[in-house]
């Protein structure tokens, strides 16, 4: 399902790809709507920002710390990556094209934040956020997960492992492409090397989201089932 787009080919291709754009924008805002209902003890909002033609939609906006902030691709090849971010606040980047349509982002420090679409960025694709607030804690990530998965097709499951044990009480969920809950566990303690089957009888192949949250954190990992 590769599709890579860099320039512009013409109106009647540019007219083929509103459909697939515009599908892929509804799909992607069920998604992050799913996000920012995840974990809602802070209050924190979910930002998207559209990544089409040579700009980023809306190019400047504000945010409350602990908002998420995620990039949703339509067309072409782009990334997002930082250029000013407040001290203590991680850098990013990231592709945003047809393989890795979206990219999250939370919010974890005041101040002004600026990033630019590394191949446009002579073009004036670029985008700024100023968060206002107080340091978060709460860090939904996709990178050090402290869970492993196996997939295991033949029986449509897969087998999600903690690797360390987390405070308080857990919950996974598992949401497709457009954005619905197929699996939703029961809260329970995460404790090291303790497995929850996940039955995913019935589910389509392709990408899937595993989300794992606890009082403290948000984690995500994306997996494809059926291949």
């Amino acid at each position: 399902m590769k599709l890579f787009l860099y320039f512009k080919c013409g109106s009647i291709i540019k007219e083929n790809l509103k459909i697939h754009t515009m599908k892929n924008k509804y799909l992607s805002i069920l998604v992050i709507f799913l996000f920012s209902l995840s974990f809602n003890s802070s209050n924190a909002t979910t930002h998207i920002v559209e990544v089409e033609d040579f700009e980023f939609n809306p190019q400047n906006f504000s945010v409350q710390v602990g908002d998420t902030i995620i990039w949703t691709w339509h067309d072409g090849f782009h990334t997002t990556t930082s250029d000013l971010v407040p001290t203590g606040a991680s850098h990013w980047d990231a592709p945003i094209e047809s393989s890795t349509p979206t990219f999250m982002y939370v919010v974890t420090h005041p101040g002004f934040y600026s990033y630019h679409c590394t191949p446009h960025q002579s073009m004036g694709m670029n985008g700024t956020f100023t968060a206002s607030g107080t340091t978060s804690i709460i860090r939904p990530t996709q990178n050090n997960v402290p869970f492993r998965i196996a997939v295991d097709n033949e029986n449509s499951k897969v087998i999600l492992r903690y690797t360390e044990t987390l405070a308080g009480s857990s919950e996974i969920r598992v949401m497709n492409i457009s954005g619905k809950v197929v699996f939703r566990s029961t809260p329970h303690v995460s404790v090291k090397d303790r497995e929850e089957v996940i039955n995913l009888t019935g589910a389509n192949q392709g990408i899937y989201l595993i989300e794992l949250i606890n009082e403290k954190s948000r984690f995500v990992k994306k997996v494809i089932i059926g291949r």
